[in-house]
């Protein structure tokens, strides 16, 4: 399984490097395969096939993301911060996310922002801060009706005496301003902006 899952890791990084290579790495069904290995009983393995997935050109993967955001929604435990991080860094680095996935990480998030504890919450913050990491985003995500929640939860955390909570919690704040600091001196178009 692990030979297996380096091989698809590899692909997932071959993926990106054109439109011939993507051309290739499609015949492969690496992504199918990929689609698999979440399916399995093995959390490990199920975990390393969301990282992998992780690293396909987000264009490459859209259909997939509603599905892992669904399914973090029925599942305690790691996987379902795996799922939502890689959904994140899907709405992060898509040149136009679609507005329904935003909406929906957003919901995700916010939901666990508001009932989750210690490591989960430092999980689901984390997966906050890399929606915003980027302009596209941190556009995507502010323009969803829950993000105001999801920073009033964040701003309650800088406050927690959980260590890892609160510098996860100034992470996913600092990501934020950052974009929007980029956005506000011209270098991304402002969130409303049309396409």
């Amino acid at each position: 399984a692990e030979v297996q899952m380096r091989g698809l890791e590899l692909m997932a990084r071959l993926w990106g490097l054109g439109e011939e290579c993507a051309r290739r790495c499609r015949e492969t069904r690496a992504k199918q395969e990929l689609e698999k290995l979440l399916a399995c009983d093995d959390m490990l393995l199920q975990m390393n096939a969301v990282e992998v997935l992780s690293l396909l050109p987000p264009e490459d993967c859209s259909d997939l993301i509603p599905r892992l955001i669904d399914t973090s929604e029925n599942l305690s435990g790691a996987l379902p911060s795996c799922l939502l991080l890689c959904a994140s860094r899907y709405i992060a680095h898509a040149p136009s996310p679609p507005a329904a996935i935003a909406a929906k990480l957003c919901a995700s998030i916010s939901t666990r922002l508001s009932s989750c504890r210690d490591q989960d919450l430092v999980d689901t913050l984390s997966c906050l801060a890399a929606g915003a990491a980027t302009t596209g985003g941190l556009s995507a995500l502010a323009q969803c009706e829950g993000y105001s929640k999801c920073v009033v939860a964040c701003g309650a955390s800088v406050e927690s005496p959980h260590e890892p909570t609160r510098l996860a919690a100034m992470l996913a704040l600092s990501n934020a301003l950052s974009s929007l600091k980029r956005i506000q001196s011209g270098q991304a178009p402002p969130p409303d902006a049309p396409p």
